[in-house]
């Protein structure tokens, strides 16, 4: 495995990404010649309160009591595809299926196969991930901190799978016409990929290119 760097626009050495539009950090790291944001992203960019219908939507408005507005910035809002892209920071994008197999590739220690997505997912999940197939203490080397967000459906207003899958947009498409590629990881210890519709709203971390 390559040695991981930190980066950020500014300072090589910080490893912190600040949005000037709202003043939100976010930590990122570095694989080759890719800088990840290591946080789910949070900005409003409509500055008006948030509705699913028009593209993205926040924990508060889940309907459980048990969600605190504190887990808000550490999981960040959800987004629709459309969302994704109108709310990335001048400079940034949504990564390619390509992105993100370079991300699991980095973090596989090697491994092939299966083995390489389980070992992916213990290095770029959060310690706080409950899973199947890993403990705490041996999870998160790559500061990439994945939490089990959950995602919205278009019409529901209910998180579905939270703390049970982390959902990311990518920016490639399927063969479905308004259906993209997203990578998920999930609580046996794996991560995976398939297409969902635009319309469904997840987190989405950004990327740049160095």
């Amino acid at each position: 495995m390559r040695k991981l760097l930190l980066f950020e626009d500014f300072n090589p050495d910080s490893g912190i990404f600040i949005d000037e539009r709202d003043g939100n950090q976010y930590k990122t790291i570095r694989v080759n010649d890719t800088i990840w944001m290591a946080e789910n992203f949070r900005y409003n960019y409509t500055l008006k309160t948030m509705d699913k219908h028009s593209g993205f939507w926040n924990m508060l408005d889940i309907k459980k009591p048990e969600v605190k507005k504190s887990s808000v910035p550490e999981y960040g809002l959800y987004y629709n595809f459309a969302a994704a892209q109108m709310a990335k920071p001048k400079g940034w994008e949504i990564p390619s299926e390509y992105d993100w197999q370079e991300l699991i590739i980095e973090f596989a220690e090697g491994k092939t196969g299966k083995e390489k997505y389980q070992m992916a997912f213990k290095n770029l999940a959060s310690p706080e991930y409950e899973n199947e197939r890993f403990n705490r203490d041996e999870m998160g080397i790559s500061g990439f901190n994945a939490l089990p967000g959950g995602y919205y459906l278009k019409n529901s207003d209910y998180l579905k799978e939270d703390m049970i899958r982390s959902l990311f947009w990518t920016s490639d498409q399927t063969r479905m016409s308004n259906y993209r590629l997203y990578y998920y990881f999930d609580d046996y210890g794996n991560i995976s990929a398939q297409g969902y519709p635009e319309s469904t709203l997840m987190n989405v971390r950004y990327i740049k290119k160095k």
